[in-house]
C-alpha cells in the first residue's frame, strides 16, 4: 500500500542555546568524565581556553567573589584558568535553551549537579530552583527520591525523618514551587532539570 498523506511532520529544533548560527549567545558545556568545559556560539563548538577574555573576566570575577567555591577549587588546581574553567562545569555544565553569557551577562547558575552531593551546593552562587524557588539541601534530596519514584513512606525511612517532620517540608515544597500535588511537583523538576543528570 502506498502511502498518499500529504501531511508532514517537521521535527522540532533542539532547544539548545548556541546552536543556531544567527545565535550570539554563548552556551557552555561540561564534559563530565573530565570536567572540562566547551562552549557553543553562533552554531559552532569551541575549547574553553578559546573564550574570549573578556567572557573569561565575567566568570573569573564571580568566582573569586565566592569564598565556598574558590576554597574547594583551589585546592585541585592552582592554575587560575583551570580554575575558572571547573568552576564554570559546576556552575553552567548543562545545555539548554538560556545562553549562559548574553550581551556580556552572565546569567544566574544552572540547575546541574555533577552529583547528588554535588560540592557546588554548598556556593554562594549556586541555587537549585523550581520557578525561582531556591531549595534548601532537605527538600533537593527529597525530590532526588521522588524522581525515583519512591514513595512517601520509603522516603521518610531512607532519609531517618518522622512521618509529620517529612510532611512539613513537602507541603512547605508544594506551596513555595505552586503545585497542587507530587505529581505536579515531579513534571516541574524534571522540566527545569532539578533531577541528577548521570
Amino acid at each position: 500500500m502506498i502511502n498518499t498523506d500529504k501531511t508532514t511532520t517537521n521535527k522540532p529544533l533542539l532547544d539548545i542555546a548556541g546552536l543556531h548560527p544567527a545565535d550570539n549567545g554563548i552556551e557552555f558545556q561540561g564534559i563530565r568524565g573530565n570536567k572540562k568545559v566547551l562552549w557553543m556560539q553562533h552554531g559552532n563548538n569551541h575549547h574553553f581556553t578559546d573564550l574570549p577574555e573578556a567572557k573569561f573576566n565575567l566568570l573569573k570575577e564571580q568566582f573569586l567573589s565566592d569564598r565556598a567555591a574558590y576554597d574547594f577549587i583551589s585546592k585541585i588546581h592552582s592554575d587560575i584558568k583551570q580554575q575558572v574553567e571547573l568552576y564554570t562545569y559546576y556552575m553552567y555544565g548543562d545545555l539548554d535553551g538560556t545562553p549562559d553569557i548574553k550581551d556580556g551577562v552572565l546569567a544566574p547558575a544552572e540547575n546541574f549537579r555533577d552529583t547528588q552531593d554535588c560540592p557546588s551546593l554548598l556556593w554562594h552562587n549556586k541555587n537549585i530552583t523550581i520557578d525561582g524557588y531556591v531549595l534548601n539541601p532537605a527538600q533537593i534530596l527529597i525530590i532526588d527520591n521522588m524522581l525515583k519514584g519512591y514513595p512517601d513512606k520509603y522516603i521518610v525511612a531512607e532519609l531517618g525523618i518522622s512521618h509529620s517532620y517529612f510532611d512539613g517540608i513537602k507541603g512547605k515544597l508544594l506551596k513555595s514551587t505552586n503545585c497542587s500535588c507530587s505529581k505536579e511537583l515531579i513534571i516541574k523538576a524534571i522540566n527545569q532539570k532539578v533531577m541528577l543528570n548521570d
